[in-house]
């Protein structure tokens, strides 16, 4: 693998978002609400290079507080909640604009319908919601819905809307057409407080997540007939959080009690229970591939043999970075490799990969924050926790927001907030535990690219960290100082935008396949005849010689 990277751009807010066919990338500049896009692809054989390059500049009225690609990548979406205001920006039609006024009553969400020709926008106070159309202007209203954005959502045909409204102090559920907008149907929920609502990946099924003071979980047909509860334990704390698998075969749950159960559909009961404690006493741990990040010049001291002996000599001595691999794994390496346009990458546990020879096995400089992630056939130590503070609200504690699942469903990552600097990746087919990734720090994202089993970790420093079944890597920003806050995954799963607090960058991962270029090929795309390293103006030109020049760059002016 190698990884390339762009100049840094100014943003602003961490709004920063790809176009869901990938030809773009939006930034919003920091300059009063101005918005600063991004690029176009050309391909090179079977890989995808993203050229991130400064474009035009729109001003916006305010401050934007949100941003949304409508489903066609043609239409975004700008909102500005301190203004109750909503701007429409057209890429192919850049004099074309619309503006969205919710008035006194205030705007705290707004959103795209599927079809990308309705915008859906939610009052303050939860008074009303309003769908807009952009083609015919016309106004559709519903009264007293809960909180946005869990209170909607539409069905994978994009043909039905769900909106759960709160009267009489009951929460009910009601169904919209969403080619007329007329209702469909309304009933009752059996809930306290409803939280969130989705559909089954298959269309017919509602779930609806009550609230957190309770483990409750209802299962809805479109007709309003309740066909499944989930209710693991009462009198504590519930579910946090829920995602379903891509060909929803099953739904994960996280909770409170520090656990991901998996339910099926077809019982709408908990077929496995994933428990986050330590990975010696999880069944067949012997199988689990447990990664842990260290500092430069003590991977020794987790690279111990059975008998207590030192094996670095044994792997080329204390410089090499290497290490004996496990008796049950394939040969292992650790190495840090120069590829053009800057950054190192770290490779290891890949397996059937050849072990590279001293003339390609760099010295790494060691600083305090270089940092190496070695490889262990069990865990070695405990895993950082935390005890959360009974006095506060909202405790860190339980499986959240960082659970999802893998293209195909294959794995799940999570993450309990009480073991922030732990990563556990489950694997799906024998429900059991396939990976931890122990960090230095917390694990701030973790998202899975959208084509293949690759996770990408950021935990706020200048590393990525990349795991994958083969095994876990690393890639250094060149940039000093930088703290990386999150990440978004290009749709090709080529290249990653990577968000510090003020600025962006973009960094084009390559993977050789099959007939596609392998690493030196690639390599040398970035490189001049005598193998030096391109100037920007450099690059830029022989772009568009490889006919890169007709959608080189797009701009939203």
């Amino acid at each position: 693998m190698s990884a390339h990277f762009s100049s840094m751009y100014d943003q602003s807010s961490g709004l920063v978002q790809w176009s869901p066919d990938g030809r773009w990338a939006i930034v919003p500049g920091c300059g009063g609400g101005r918005i600063m896009s991004a690029a176009a692809s050309t391909h090179l054989r079977k890989l995808t290079c993203v050229r991130l390059e400064k474009g035009g500049l729109r001003p916006c009225l305010d401050k934007i507080e949100a941003l949304e690609w409508a489903s066609d990548s043609d239409l975004l979406l700008c909102a500005m909640y301190k203004r109750s205001l909503v701007e429409v920006m057209s890429v192919a039609r850049p004099d074309w604009q619309c503006r969205i006024r919710e008035g006194l009553a205030g705007m705290v969400k707004a959103l795209w319908a599927p079809d990308a020709r309705h915008v859906v926008t939610f009052s303050d106070f939860s008074l009303h919601m309003s769908v807009w159309s952009l083609s015919t202007r016309q106004l559709h209203t519903v009264r007293q819905p809960k909180a946005a954005p869990g209170c909607i959502a539409f069905s994978p045909d994009a043909l039905i809307m769900a909106v759960a409204t709160r009267r009489d102090c009951r929460d009910h559920l009601k169904l919209y057409d969403t080619r007329s907008w007329e209702s469909l149907g309304e009933f009752t929920a059996e809930t306290v407080d409803l939280t969130h609502v989705d559909f089954s990946p298959d269309g017919f099924t509602l779930c609806l997540q009550d609230t957190s003071l309770e483990y409750r979980v209802m299962f809805y047909s479109l007709a309003g007939k309740l066909v499944g509860r989930l209710e693991a334990y009462s009198r504590a704390l519930g579910v946090k959080s829920m995602a379903w698998s891509p060909a929803g075969t099953l739904l994960s749950v996280g909770s409170y009690d520090q656990c991901a159960r998996l339910v099926s559909p077809v019982t709408w009961k908990a077929v496995a229970v994933l428990r986050h404690v330590h990975p010696k006493t999880q069944p067949g741990f012997e199988k689990v591939a447990c990664y842990r990040e260290v500092p430069l010049g003590q991977q020794q001291d987790y690279e111990e043999g059975e008998d207590g002996s030192d094996n670095n000599k044994e792997n080329g001595g204390a410089g090499n970075n290497r290490m004996r691999a496990p008796s049950n794994a394939s040969s292992l390496s650790l190495v840090m490799q120069s590829r053009a346009g800057g950054g190192a990458v770290g490779t290891k546990g890949v397996k059937g990969g050849r072990r590279p020879g001293p003339e390609s096995t760099l010295k790494p400089k060691i600083s305090s924050k270089d940092v190496d992630i070695t490889y262990a056939p069990a865990l070695t130590g405990p895993i950082p926790s935390e005890r959360p503070d009974p006095s506060k609200p909202n405790p860190r504690l339980g499986v959240g927001q960082i659970m999802s699942w893998s293209v195909d469903g294959r794995y799940l990552a999570t993450r309990n907030d009480n073991m922030a600097s732990a990563l556990w990746v489950w694997d799906a087919e024998d429900l059991s535990l396939s990976s931890v990734v122990v960090q230095m720090e917390s694990v701030r994202s973790a998202k899975w690219c959208p084509t293949r089993y690759k996770l990408a970790i950021c935990t706020g420093n200048h590393h990525v960290y990349l795991w994958s079944p083969e095994g876990a890597s690393w890639v250094d920003v060149p940039s000093e100082g930088l703290e990386i806050l999150g990440f978004r995954w290009a749709p090709d799963g080529g290249a990653l935008l990577l968000l510090t607090k003020d600025k962006v960058c973009c960094c084009y991962l390559s993977e050789p396949d099959a007939g596609a270029a392998g690493d030196d090929e690639l390599a040398s795309a970035g490189e001049g005849e005598g193998g030096e390293p391109l100037s920007r103006r450099q690059e830029e030109e022989e772009f568009v010689e490889r006919g890169g020049g007709q959608e080189a760059v797009g701009v939203v002016v």
